[in-house]
């Protein structure tokens, strides 16, 4: 009976691990290699039949320097949207991996493509938050492309979308007029 409890405990503790380890909260450490340049470092890790979307851009911004900011696609999948994470520095060469909410399954409707990554305060602490301008084109529309705007912001666990930041951004096609419209809004 006794050795049956510390079985059905080994059981239930390796059940809890395991949902940890597999919930999307959970972050994964990865190590640069010493002779790894960003790019190379970047195609290494993203996942298998995906390309970068953007050059791979360094920046402060979160409570952090030095973060990585990682966009790739499926070039298989025409117009497909971006996913893409940001990379905390940690220990010797090692980075915490963030996946950023990107939701937009457009897929065969529209090319997407990143015009601009950078940062910017978009609130009202001292943090400078994420920005991503993109373009999108509706295939086969013959319209003009539109600009839109992601805006993420550290909330100490996660990156989480400002929406109304984004709506109030929304069509500025580069970071100069983002910049100037934030200022306006008084960020």
């Amino acid at each position: 009976m006794r050795n049956n409890c510390k079985s059905n405990y080994f059981s239930l503790a390796l059940a809890v691990a395991l949902c940890v380890a597999t919930s999307g909260k959970a972050q994964e450490i990865i190590k640069q290699q010493t002779s790894e340049t960003l790019k190379d470092f970047a195609l290494r890790i993203i996942p298998a039949k995906t390309e970068l979307a953007h050059e791979v851009v360094q920046g402060v911004f979160a409570t952090s320097t030095k973060n990585l900011v990682i966009l790739y696609s499926t070039p298989e999948a025409q117009g497909s949207a971006f996913s893409g994470w940001v990379l905390m520095p940690a220990t010797n060469g090692t980075y915490q991996k963030f996946a950023l909410p990107i939701e937009a399954d457009l897929s065969g409707r529209f090319e997407i493509t990143v015009q601009s990554v950078f940062f910017a305060n978009a609130d009202k602490d001292t943090q400078q938050e994420l920005f991503i301008i993109y373009s999108t084109y509706r295939n086969g529309s013959g319209e003009k492309e539109a600009n839109a705007v992601h805006v993420f912001d550290w909330n100490g666990k996660e990156f989480v979308p400002l929406t109304e930041v984004e709506n109030k951004l929304s069509g500025l096609p580069t970071a100069k007029a983002v910049r100037r419209k934030l200022k306006i809004l008084g960020y």
